[in-house]
C-alpha cells in the first residue's frame, strides 16, 4: 500500500504531522508495518515469522484479530533485526524519524550551499570521527568501550 492511500485513509487527521504519526496516534501496528513496506497480518499463522510462536498464541488469546495489536505491544513483540534491539517495524520509525530530522534541519552539517556549510575537506575530517573517540574523550567515567558504540557487542561487523 502506498503512501497516498495512507494520506487518504487518515484525512480527519487534519493536523499537518507525519503520516507515520497518524498511524502511531491510531496506534494499529499492522498499519505501521504495511506503511513500512512490510506483511501484515491477515490472521494468527502470519505472525509467527515475525515473533516468538509463545507470543503469537498468547496475543490470540487476548485479541480477536491480529489487526487489534497495538503498536507498542506488537513493536516490542517483533524479533529484533540482526545486530539490532527492536524489530523491522521500529527500525522503520526509528530510521523515518531521522529521515526527517536531516532533511528538516537547514543547519544539518553536511547540507551544502549555504554561508554556515562545511567545505569538503571539513566534512571529510569530521567523517573520520568516531563515536567511541568522542565518548572517551568527553566522559570520566568510562575506561574502555567497543570500536562502535551502537552495534551490540555480539553482532558481528
Amino acid at each position: 500500500m502506498g503512501h497516498g492511500v495512507f494520506v487518504q485513509q487518515f484525512q480527519e487527521l487534519s493536523n499537518p504531522i507525519p503520516t507515520w504519526l497518524n498511524l502511531i496516534l491510531i496506534k494499529q501496528c499492522h498499519l505501521c508495518r504495511k506503511y513500512c513496506g512490510l506483511p501484515g497480518a491477515e490472521g494468527w499463522d502470519d505472525l509467527f515469522g515475525s515473533m516468538n510462536n509463545i507470543t503469537v498464541k498468547r496475543y490470540s488469546q487476548i485479541y480477536v484479530h491480529p489487526q487489534d495489536i497495538d503498536l507498542w505491544s506488537g513493536g516490542v513483540s517483533e524479533r529484533p533485526l540482526p545486530g539490532a534491539m527492536v524489530g523491522p517495524t521500529f527500525a522503520c520509525i526509528i530510521a523515518s524519524q531521522f529521515s526527517n530530522a536531516r532533511r528538516g534541519d537547514r543547519f544539518w552539517y553536511e547540507l551544502g550551499g549555504h554561508p554556515h556549510s562545511f567545505t569538503i575537506e571539513q566534512l571529510a575530517e569530521l567523517r573520520k570521527a568516531r563515536l567511541a573517540r568522542i565518548v572517551c574523550d568527553n566522559t570520566d567515567i568510562i575506561d574502555t568501550i567497543q570500536l562502535y558504540p551502537m552495534v551490540l557487542p555480539d553482532h558481528e561487523m
